[in-house]
């Protein structure tokens, strides 16, 4: 499973620091580790001190606690000479030690020379970064990153304290899954397909009967509410009524800039006796006598004993101070009235006033903004649904390693994951399963206990070596609701539940492999049972109505293809043109340009063709600046 981290790679050195000699060891690190592909868009941070203790340990408390990264990776400073002070330095600086990581190291330099004997590194933690002192040589460097590389995600993961990662790593240890599939018999597997075809119209509803019984308010309801950060609250929807937790305003404010009086005092003058700035106190040691005022801004506390505030419009200055820095006099012009230009405690919101209500819709900034207007900080939200995204095949290799022949990278599940994410739900990647049965039953299982919902790409058609609907039923008791669909493209489209721990049940949308296909099927079934799972009330996304600027020919299933909407305007209809053309169920370079799926009927005896200019409907499938 790929993760990001934060590197920190410091040489330690007299004779780099002076420029006597180049550093080999630290660009020979970052190029070993960007090249290893276990890390997904690594960052580093570099640096070269002196074998100066204070250099060092400067460096590092910096680098952990500042730019909070997550490896550091010290080089040289670690032998026998004078000089060498790397591992007081990083002793005297760490919370934690890690006395397993530098013997793991030794034992494995010692199968490769005696001389690693002579190496003092010492590892550990501080606060969440991991500290690992390598020896100052590339070679020696290059040996030792190697002996730990597999378990830095691991740590990292420990220590983010990221219960999905550690869990996920557990699971692939403890594993020894085999699956009852039995894949030897070839000549024996099925020559057409056991699930029978339903149409389009049918698949969603149950899909959408499935999801119902699992959302919230369900009787046995798949997700739960968590408390959100207001920061992180927009978009999410609210799981019950929120309450004010302080009035608004929580004190009388002034509604003008002018003066806090008491109206029947009426017009007249006033000695200015304090000024209310926004954020002040009341006025201290008393309230407002007869004949007296206080200057006031918008916004700020109306003293006690002012009735009323006269805007600054309706006053003239009788008397100021040495150099106008302060108004001791003024005239109020016109009489004012008790209330006037004042905002009673709980004006707008009193305290234990609903101020959200269950709507089903997500939170917009302004709503975020109210919650924080009256002290509510964390909002009870529907938790959103893990997903998790899981590749198939033999000759899936992960962008950024090399091919080999008969290999493609996978461009599936990188898509997919970018697209969920887009659309705010959180994921796990599952990697990439063999088409071996075993292999299928451990990456599904990984699956089950870290996710809600799964969504796999390939392995459902009629293959010798399409595994994924034999695993699911026959090796975790999954029951299979549809396996084929009337559907063009996403024919062998699968839509499965199985029991979980925990009483939950987690759902599996099983895609063709054909990228366009999990493209079509990933807006037709996944996102609408996503928005759905988080408590949305319009889960299908947005649906209208279109001519088509072209005449199209009608296959004989439902059919999906992608188009260009543009939103119509004064006179002019909306319109969509559709995209590509046949054999094109693999090809993403449509799916790149589309910001729609034209939805079109099978044809009949009656009807081959859907004319141009003819009424079509359309899924919007793009972001609002693409329409």
């Amino acid at each position: 499973m790929d993760t990001e981290l934060t590197f920190g790679i410091l040489t330690v050195s007299d004779r780099c620091f002076r420029g006597e000699t180049q550093d080999e060891s630290g660009p020979f690190l970052q190029e070993l580790i960007e090249k290893s592909g276990k890390f997904e868009n690594p960052v580093f941070v570099t640096k070269c001190v002196p074998d100066e203790k204070v250099e060092i340990e400067g460096t590092l408390r910096e680098w952990a606690d500042v730019r909070k990264l997550d490896v550091i990776f010290t080089t040289g400073g670690t032998g026998f000479a004078p000089r060498d002070v790397t591992p007081e330095a990083t002793r005297n600086i760490i919370d934690k030690e890690a006395p397993a990581i530098p013997a793991a190291i030794l034992y494995k330099s010692l199968a490769k020379t005696e001389m690693a004997m002579l190496s003092r590194a010492v590892c550990g933690v501080r606060k969440r970064s991991l500290i690992v002192n390598f020896p100052g040589s590339k070679k020696a460097v290059g040996e030792c990153l190697g002996f730990i590389m597999d378990c830095l995600p691991h740590a990292v993961a420990l220590l983010r304290d990221n219960i999905t990662a550690v869990a996920s790593t557990h699971n692939s240890l403890h594993n020894t899954a085999k699956s009852k599939v039995d894949v030897s018999k070839v000549a024996r597997r099925d020559r057409e397909s056991p699930f029978p075809m339903i149409g389009v119209d049918e698949s969603l509803l149950v899909v959408r009967a499935i999801i119902a019984k699992l959302s919230i308010g369900s009787a046995s309801p798949q997700k739960c509410i968590e408390e959100v950060p207001i920061q992180e609250a927009a978009g999410r929807v609210v799981a019950r009524p929120v309450m004010a937790q302080c009035s608004v305003p929580p004190y009388r404010a002034s509604v003008k800039d002018g003066y806090a009086a008491i109206a029947s005092d009426k017009a007249g003058p006033r000695h200015v006796i304090t000024a209310m700035l926004a954020g002040s106190q009341p006025l201290s040691g008393g309230v407002l006598g007869a004949g007296q005022c206080a200057r006031v801004n918008t916004g700020a506390p109306v003293p006690p004993g002012a009735d009323c505030v006269v805007q600054v419009e309706d006053t003239k200055v009788l008397q100021e101070s040495e150099g106008g820095t302060e108004e001791l006099q003024i005239e109020i012009l016109t009489p004012p009235n008790v209330g006037q230009d004042i905002r009673e405690v709980g004006s707008d919101v009193k305290q234990g006033e609903t101020v959200l209500r269950v709507t089903q819709t997500p939170l917009t900034s302004s709503q975020v903004g109210l919650l924080a207007s009256v002290g509510v900080f964390k909002v009870p939200c529907v938790r959103l649904p893990r997903v998790g995204v899981l590749s198939t095949g033999n000759e899936l290799q992960l962008p950024g390693h090399s091919l080999t022949p008969g290999q493609i990278w996978d461009s599936n599940k990188v898509m997919l994951l970018t697209m969920f994410r887009q659309h705010g739900f959180p994921t796990v990647d599952l990697g990439i399963a063999k088409d071996e049965p075993d292999d299928t039953l451990a990456k599904l299982q990984e699956g089950i206990a870290l996710s809600d919902v799964i969504v796999t790409t390939g392995s459902v058609s009629m293959g010798d070596r399409d595994l994924l609907k034999h695993v699911l039923k026959e090796d975790l008791g999954a029951t299979i609701h549809f396996g084929r669909v009337n559907l063009k493209p996403g024919k062998p489209t699968t839509f499965a539940t199985c029991a979980a721990p925990g009483g939950r049940t987690v759902v599996f949308f099983c895609l063709p492999g054909n990228p366009v296909s999990a493209t079509v099927t990933s807006h037709l079934y996944v996102l609408p049972s996503l928005r759905h799972l988080a408590g949305r009330k319009q889960p299908d996304g947005q649906i209208v109505k279109a001519k088509i600027q072209s005449e199209v020919r009608l296959d004989s299933r439902v059919e999906f293809k992608r188009g260009v909407y543009r939103a119509g305007y004064s006179e002019t209809p909306a319109q969509v043109e559709v995209l590509g053309g046949h054999m094109l169920s693999s090809n993403l370079l449509s799916v790149s340009t589309a910001n729609c799926l034209v939805q079109l009927p099978g044809k009949t005896a009656d009807k081959q063709i859907v004319e141009r200019d003819s009424w079509v409907d359309v899924w919007l499938t793009g972001s609002k600046d693409k329409y």
